[in-house]
C-alpha cells in the first residue's frame, strides 16, 4: 500500500514538473511559433480524433487498417501541411481558421458521428439520405441520436474553433517564420506526392472532405432530379400488356409503410396487442417471410418501384417504373403521400411520384388543412376523393409516415396506449409499438373504405424497410444499411382482396405462399400479377404469387 502511494506521488510530481517545463518553454517561444503550433494543433485535432474513432469503432476490418500510431503521425503531417497557406498569406490567418472550420471541422464531425453511431464512415446511401431528408426527419434524427459522445464532440470542436480564433495571431516574417514555412512546405509535398501517388492505401490517407466530394460526385446522377429525368427520357412505353380485368371497373390500392418492423406485429406472433383490428379480420393474408432489399428508404424504394434488382441499378433508368407500367396499361394513377416531396436533390421515388396523374404531398395537405401536425389518417379525405374519381381503372398509392423516428410523433394522443418511461429503451419500445397500433387502425380504415366501393379491388400493404426497435443487443432504435440487423430488413406484407376480386380472378393463395421467403426488390412483378396484367417484362418466377 505504501509503495503504491509513493509511486502515485512520484507520477504526480513528474506530471506537474512536466507541465511546468512545457509552460516555461511556451513562454520563451516567439509569437510566430506559438501561432504556428496553435494552428497546427487546431487542424490536427479533428483529423486525429477521426482516425481514433475509425480504428476503435468501425465494424469493418479495412477501415481499421493500419497502426493507430501511424495514423496519428499521418494526422500530424496533414496538420503541418495545411498550415502552408498562412505563410503565403499571413494576413488571412483568422479567416483561414474559419475556412478550416468549414472544410475540416464540419465534415470530420459528421463522419466521426457516423462512425460512433453506425460503426462505419459515411456511405453513398447515408449521403443520399442526408440530401433527401426533410425538416421533420432531420429533427427526429437529431433528437434520437443526440448522445453524450456526439454532443461532447460538438462542444469540443466549437471550443477549439473559438479558442483558436481568440489566440492565433498573424505571423511575422522573421527567422522562425521562414524555418516553419519550410517545414510546412516539406510536409505539404510529402502529403501531396507520397500519400496520394506512391501510397498503396490512398483512401485511408485522403481527407474526409475529399472523400465526401468524391461520393457526392458519384451520386450526382442519382441525386439531382433533372439528371434522373434526363436519364429516363428515352424510356420506351410498355407494350403488349394483357389485362384479365379488361372492360371491368377496378380500383387497386398500394400502401407503402415506413420503418414498420415485422417483429412488432401481433399478426406475426408479437406478444403485445399491436394489431387489435387486423388480427380480427379473416379476409386478409399476412405473408410471414418478407424482407426489404435495404434498410434505408431511398435505396429500398428505388428497387421496389422499378425493375431494378441486386446490382442491376441501371434498370431504374432504362426501363419504366411501376407507375409507367400501370399508366401504359390504361390505369389512372394517384400518389397521396404523408411525406415531403424531393427538391433539387429529389430521390428516385419522388421523380416517379411526379409522373402520376394526380399527386399530393404532406406539404400541400398541411396548407389545405391549416395544420403543421399530420397523421397518416389525414390522408383519408384525399383517398376518398380518389375513390370517387370516375376513371374506370384506378391505382392509388399511399405513402405513410408510419413508424419513422421520432416514434411518439406518429400518432395522436388517443393512441398513447402503452406507457412507461423508466428507461430510454422502455419508452422507445412503447412509443414504437404505439405507432404500430395506430398503423393497424390506419390500414384497417383504408380497407373498410375500399370495401365500400363493391368493386374488383385489392389493398397491398408493405413497409419500405424494418426497424431495430429494441430487438437486438445494444439496439440502435434505427435503420441503416451500414449496421443493418435482421429486424431492419424483416417487414410486414399484408394483402386484402375484395369479394368481387375473388369472384373475377381465381387467385389461389396457399399456406406455402404465406410462408415463402421473398424480397421486395421484385415486388413490381407481384403488383403486375395482382393487377391481372402481364407482358414480356413480367417474370412469373419473381412474383410472390
Amino acid at each position: 500500500m505504501f509503495d503504491m502511494k509513493r509511486k502515485f506521488k512520484n507520477i504526480s510530481e513528474k506530471s506537474i514538473k512536466g507541465c511546468k517545463n512545457i509552460l516555461n518553454y511556451w513562454k520563451i517561444l516567439s509569437p510566430t511559433t506559438k501561432s504556428f503550433l496553435i494552428l497546427s494543433f487546431y487542424i490536427f485535432m479533428p483529423i486525429a480524433l477521426h482516425y481514433i474513432f475509425l480504428h476503435f469503432n468501425s465494424c469493418f476490418e479495412y477501415e481499421r487498417k493500419g497502426n493507430w500510431k501511424s495514423n496519428i503521425l499521418c494526422a500530424i503531417v496533414k496538420a503541418f501541411a495545411l498550415t502552408f497557406p498562412v505563410f503565403i498569406f499571413p494576413k488571412i490567418t483568422k479567416l483561414y481558421t474559419l475556412i478550416i472550420a468549414l472544410f475540416i471541422y464540419i465534415p470530420y464531425y459528421i463522419d466521426s458521428c457516423h462512425i460512433m453511431l453506425f460503426k462505419q464512415v459515411i456511405t453513398k446511401g447515408a449521403l443520399m439520405a442526408i440530401f433527401d431528408t426533410n425538416t421533420a426527419e432531420a429533427t427526429g434524427f437529431i433528437k434520437q441520436f443526440a448522445r453524450f459522445d456526439t454532443v461532447s464532440l460538438l462542444i469540443l470542436f466549437i471550443t477549439l474553433i473559438v479558442l483558436t480564433l481568440k489566440y492565433v495571431k498573424q505571423m511575422d516574417r522573421n527567422k522562425s517564420f521562414f524555418i516553419l514555412e519550410k517545414i510546412s512546405f516539406i510536409t505539404l509535398l510529402y502529403a501531396l506526392i507520397y500519400l496520394n501517388v506512391f501510397s498503396k492505401d490512398w483512401n485511408r490517407y485522403r481527407f474526409v472532405t475529399v472523400s465526401m466530394i468524391h461520393q457526392y460526385r458519384d451520386l450526382r446522377f442519382e441525386l439531382v432530379a433533372n439528371n434522373i429525368k434526363k436519364r429516363r427520357a428515352d424510356i420506351k412505353p410498355f407494350e403488349n400488356i394483357n389485362d384479365k380485368f379488361k372492360n371491368k371497373k377496378t380500383t387497386f390500392v398500394i400502401v407503402i409503410g415506413e420503418s414498420a418492423g415485422r417483429r412488432h406485429f401481433q399478426l406475426y406472433g408479437y406478444n403485445r396487442n399491436t394489431n387489435p383490428l387486423l388480427s380480427k379480420r379473416n379476409d386478409i393474408y399476412a405473408f410471414s417471410k418478407i424482407e426489404s432489399p435495404h434498410a434505408q428508404t431511398l435505396l429500398s424504394l428505388q428497387k421496389v418501384l422499378s425493375f431494378a434488382y441486386g446490382d442491376n441499378k441501371e434498370l431504374m433508368f432504362t426501363k419504366g417504373s411501376i407507375i409507367n407500367y400501370l399508366k401504359d396499361a390504361g390505369f389512372k394513377t394517384f400518389w397521396i403521400s404523408n411525406q415531403e416531396p424531393g427538391g433539387r436533390h429529389a430521390s428516385y421515388q419522388s421523380v416517379i411520384a411526379e409522373e402520376s396523374d394526380y399527386k399530393i404531398f404532406n406539404k400541400d395537405i398541411s396548407q389545405e388543412k391549416k395544420t403543421d401536425i399530420l397523421y397518416d389518417l389525414d390522408l383519408m379525405d384525399y383517398f376518398q376523393k380518389a375513390l370517387a374519381d370516375t376513371a374506370e381503372k384506378k391505382v392509388i398509392l399511399l405513402h405513410l409516415r408510419g413508424s419513422h423516428a421520432t416514434y411518439d410523433k406518429n400518432y395522436p394522443k388517443e393512441f398513447d396506449i402503452l406507457k412507461g418511461n423508466s428507461s430510454y429503451k422502455e419508452y422507445s419500445v412503447n412509443s414504437y409499438d404505439n405507432s404500430i397500433i395506430y398503423n393497424d387502425f390506419v390500414i384497417n380504415s383504408f380497407i373498410e373504405e375500399l370495401k365500400k366501393q363493391n368493386q374488383i379491388s385489392y389493398l397491398l400493404y408493405f413497409s419500405d424497410h424494418g426497424e431495430d426497435a429494441g430487438d437486438t443487443v445494444n439496439s440502435c432504435f434505427c435503420h441503416h444499411d451500414g449496421i443493418r440487423t435482421e429486424p431492419m430488413l424483416q417487414i410486414p406484407l399484408i394483402l386484402w382482396l375484395s369479394p368481387e376480386y375473388k369472384k373475377s380472378y381465381d387467385l389461389k393463395i396457399s399456406k406455402k405462399d404465406l410462408e415463402k421467403s421473398y424480397n421486395t426488390e421484385n415486388l413490381i412483378h407481384t403488383i403486375i400479377k395482382l393487377s391481372g396484367l402481364s407482358n414480356p417484362d413480367y417474370e412469373k418466377a419473381k412474383s410472390l404469387l
